[in-house]
């Protein structure tokens, strides 16, 4: 098997990072332990052959993240990572999320007022706006910035 490029490992090793993370936002939903999330309240959480099913998923997921990281070479559990670049690899994430938000993507929802369209939009344009301020200031202290 040919071997990923070292680009290609250290964008795979951001991937697959965030799929451990997410695996546990899944655990913390699914699992039978309380809830830690103070906004949420996930009521009904499975449990008996449900809950053996979550949990089979979580551990079935893991292993197959594990065997590709060692497939490809990628320590995920040692290697480290400056955290600004965590940051920013998060927080392209929170912009796709805010894309997502649109109020085109809300339009298959009915029809929208096209008041609340407009103090809505202004609301995702406040949230874009720190978003890129955090972003610029973030990118402005990388290491390997020209500007840092």
């Amino acid at each position: 098997m040919a071997e990923p490029s070292e680009n290609t490992r250290r964008a795979l090793r951001g991937h697959l990072w965030h799929l451990l993370e997410l695996l546990e936002k899944v655990r913390e939903i699914g699992g039978p332990q309380e809830n830690s999330n103070v906004r949420l309240n996930y009521l009904h959480r499975p449990d008996g052959e449900r809950l053996h099913d979550v949990e089979r998923f979580l551990e079935s997921f893991n292993d197959e993240v594990n065997r590709a990281a060692i497939r490809w070479g990628i320590d995920i559990d040692r290697e480290q990572i400056e955290a600004i670049h965590a940051l920013s690899v998060s927080l392209q994430f929170v912009g796709i999320a805010l894309e997502e938000m649109s109020p085109s993507r809300l339009s298959g929802f009915g029809v929208i007022d096209p008041a609340f369209e407009k103090d809505y939009e202004a609301f995702l344009q406040r949230l874009r706006g720190l978003l890129g301020t955090l972003q610029r200031a973030l990118m402005s202290s990388m290491p390997d910035h020209p500007s840092a």
